[in-house]
């Protein structure tokens, strides 16, 4: 790899208590391998700030240096060159979108020490076919993985606190909680875990595969966009579910009638929203219904 000089780099001083540090807030040299170094003018580079080398395309390899312990927002959006990535221990923290759309990426290493991946962090990432899970992870930011096509499971260190994989799917630790459901998967039927008590916003978003869900009877409610614009068409909900959230079930066309449990009691905004297909639903006098649940389709409502 060539000798960087640090004059390409654009920085700042920062400070953070009494320590002073320096952060790359972009490049202006011309490499496809670049090895970002440990210090400059005696200070350690921890950081990487927002927006430094996005859409740089060109960059093909990043070395990260070991003081480094913070990726800012947008920080290398869009930079396709990239395969591979090999975080210092000693990172911490993964801010929104840092490598979305970094289509070429086929692998991550994560620290033990990362605590915190952001929003969208690595959306439209359409090379990854797995993701592991550090020990010490224990914020994952909405979306972080959304537009990963190719990513058929997920793997959870052990000593991680916060989350756990079953089946290949990412949960919270109880495994109550269902997070996300790997988009690289080629199932055309899926039966939920029993012991998921909660589907997560954007947990299946998307997942036009699927034809065919089984829900667990424990199940008590349905995160946003849950399943939004799946190909679900056989589907029974289970007595004990409760709340159905906002656009959970949004443009799921190939639905053609619903009957809801007597034990709902909200449906969200939208929840149903573009089901062009779906006909009848029939549901309880005592459901509250959020405003445009069944926009956009044809439905006649049976009250029971």
């Amino acid at each position: 790899m060539n000798d960087i000089d640090p004059q390409d780099f654009k920085i700042e001083y920062q400070t953070a208590g009494k320590t002073r540090y320096v952060a790359i807030t972009g490049y202006k040299g011309s490499l496809g391998e670049i090895a970002l170094p440990e210090s400059i003018n005696n200070l350690p580079v921890s950081a990487v700030g927002e927006f430094a080398f996005k859409r740089y395309s060109a960059l093909r390899t990043i070395v990260f240096p070991e003081s480094l312990t913070a990726i800012g927002e947008y920080a290398f959006e869009k930079c396709t060159g990239l395969t591979s990535l090999a975080f210092p221990e000693g990172l911490k923290s993964i801010k929104k979108s840092a490598f979305a759309g970094c289509g070429g990426l086929k692998s991550i290493v994560f620290p033990n020490s990362l605590e915190s991946i952001g929003e969208s962090a690595f959306s439209g990432c359409m090379g990854l076919a797995s993701v592991s899970i550090p020990a010490g992870l224990t914020a994952l930011g909405e979306r972080a993985f959304d537009g990963c096509g190719r990513i058929a499971e997920f793997i959870v260190d052990e000593e991680n606190p916060q989350f756990s994989s079953i089946e290949g799917l990412l949960f919270d630790k109880t495994g109550s909680i269902l997070i996300w459901y790997p988009r690289g998967r080629q199932d055309t039927k899926y039966s939920i875990p029993l012991q998921t008590a909660y589907i997560g916003d954007w947990a299946f978003e998307g997942c036009i595969r699927l034809k065919s869900i089984s829900l667990p009877e424990r199940l008590i409610a349905i995160g946003h966009y849950g399943f939004a614009g799946c190909g679900i068409s056989d589907l029974r909900f289970p007595e004990g579910l409760t709340l159905i959230k906002n656009h959970a079930f949004y443009r799921c066309v190939r639905i053609t009638k619903l009957v809801l449990p007597a034990s709902l009691s909200a449906i969200g905004e939208y929840a149903f929203g573009d089901c062009t297909n779906l006909e009848t639903v029939t549901l309880s006098r005592h459901t509250k219904i959020g405003h445009g649940a069944f926009y956009g389709a044809p439905v006649q409502l049976n009250y029971r």
